[in-house]
């Protein structure tokens, strides 16, 4: 099952369907949807089980159709976030993320979601809430009253 991840941000404030993709150098970037999902632009939300000594829980490794890598959180907030290079990052916290609600928006009856490390709390969030193709999408501290640009709509395609 493949899924599209728009921005939030770009899609209420600019009427422009921003999605996740990969960019030059493997670096998550956002680009512009066009009528169908180029596999750059289409994500596979794998079950992601990482046990350690204090507490067992899951979320998902978030592994890119076209170059088959998953995204890998990088050590602190602040980096821009790019495709690792284990091709079998199962179990391993640092490929793991976890999905919460970032509220309902009634206009269009879409529900946002914030996309978080598991081990490590930060967020996705697109580079200085700008909505041009190839801006960066950044791991960064999450804003506790949910910037824009750290809420995404997820989206099935097939």
């Amino acid at each position: 099952m493949n899924f599209i991840i728009y921005n939030w941000n770009c899609y209420v404030n600019e009427s422009q369907k921003m999605v996740l993709s990969v960019g030059a150098d493997n670096g998550i970037v956002l680009t512009t949807l066009g009528k169908a999902p180029a596999d750059t632009q289409k994500w596979m939300l794998e079950p992601n089980f990482v046990a350690n000594a204090s507490v067992a829980a899951g979320g998902f490794t978030l592994r890119n159709v076209a170059a088959n890598q998953a995204i890998y959180q990088p050590v602190k907030p602040g980096q821009q976030l790019s495709l690792g290079d284990d091709p079998t990052p199962y179990g391993q916290a640092e490929y793991c993320w976890t999905v919460f609600s970032a509220g309902f928006d009634t206009n269009t009856g879409l529900e946002t979601w914030a996309i978080q490390s598991y081990s490590r709390g930060a967020v996705m969030d697109a580079y200085g809430g700008k909505c041009d193709a190839d801006t960066p999408v950044y791991f960064w501290d999450w804003n506790n009253i949910g910037n824009q640009n750290q809420k995404w709509v997820i989206e099935r395609v097939d």
